[in-house]
């Protein structure tokens, strides 16, 4: 027998090399965890019942409640194929009424007056049907209705995705509708850059004159003439820098009244003609454009018959001020 004074150290390094082997080579195999029978470990199981399908992602808009949709606009699996409907980019054509060689007798000034009718304000639009296809007609309002539950920075964005050019934006003019003007006098032949007679002998303006241009029921701008109404809709000449306002002249109405600049008073588009009478030595304006609107929120379906008194006042200035060609 052979004594090892170090037999005891080496029996401390067995035990510690046998501690420090992996579970599967120890001779004792280690206690398995009981499982918790709280539900989740079922529910993380392939051979369970519970649903395993990816949680869709979250169609939310806006404020609205969890999982509220509005009807007619659930449906989102539509895409649009913009093939089918691209941009248009050719020219613009001018398409003008055909001539009529029907000859009428003149109109009296009795029988125009017959013509006015006094009733109640009309607020329906269904019957009328005189000038357009009552199907076309009621397809288009129930087109329109359904736009009445969607919220209104919705409808916005919408209506700027459905437009093709809509990116244009401002470009280099005031707003949108000087766009709109500059395409106007693109189409016409410059008719209000160059203006010229119906038959484009001469030009409309003489080398000695100022262009006279009148804006009715106009908002801030810059024109010879404006019509307008005081109060917000007011024109904001401070902030329009693209020309001087001292080529602008703003008229509202005659001072004996509350100076609101309401068109539909009669009184009111009197004394516009007389100003613009005077203001010109009685030769009138060369060009009238007129784009007055008001609210109709609530009642879109209706505007039309809400704004034709707006409209019908538009023209009856715009031809008293005009001049003659």
């Amino acid at each position: 027998m052979i004594y090892n004074p170090n037999h005891e150290m080496v029996k401390k390094e067995e035990h510690s090399i046998k501690r420090e082997l992996p579970p599967q080579l120890n001779s004792t195999p280690p206690p398995k965890k009981k499982i918790r029978n709280d539900g989740i470990s079922t529910l993380l199981t392939p051979l369970s019942s519970s649903p395993t399908k990816i949680i869709e992602e979250s169609k939310q808009k806006g404020r609205r409640g969890l999982g509220f949709t509005f009807k007619n606009f659930d449906d989102e699996t539509t895409e649009w194929d913009f093939d089918n409907d691209p941009a248009p980019i050719e020219e613009e054509e001018v398409r003008r009424c055909p001539p009529n060689n029907h000859i009428e007798a003149p109109l009296n000034l009795d029988e125009m007056r017959e013509w006015i009718k006094l009733g109640l304000k009309k607020k329906v639009i269904d019957d009328e049907i005189e000038f357009c296809d009552e199907d076309i007609l009621k397809e288009m309002l129930n087109g329109k209705t359904v736009f009445d539950e969607l919220p209104q920075k919705e409808m916005e964005e919408a209506r700027a995705r459905s437009n093709v050019y809509e990116t244009i934006g401002q470009s280099i003019f005031l707003n949108r509708a000087a766009l709109k003007m500059a395409n106007i006098d693109s189409v016409f032949g410059r008719m209000f850059t160059d203006p010229k007679t119906p038959n484009n002998q001469r030009p409309l303006v003489h080398p000695d004159e100022p262009f006279y241009f009148a804006d009715i029921c106009a908002g801030p701008g810059g024109f010879s003439f404006g019509f307008t109404l005081k109060g917000k809709s007011d024109f904001a000449l401070q902030k329009f820098l693209a020309g001087t306002s001292e080529t602008f002249d703003p008229y509202y109405d005659v001072k004996d009244l509350d100076c609101d600049g309401d068109i539909f008073k009669s009184e009111n588009i009197d004394a516009l003609q007389n100003y613009v009478n005077k203001c010109t030595m009685h030769n009138g304006v060369h060009i009238v454009m007129a784009d007055g609107r008001f609210s109709v929120e609530g009642q879109e379906n209706i505007q039309e018959i809400l704004s034709k008194q707006l409209y019908l006042c538009q023209f009856l200035t715009a031809l008293s001020i005009l001049r003659p060609g």
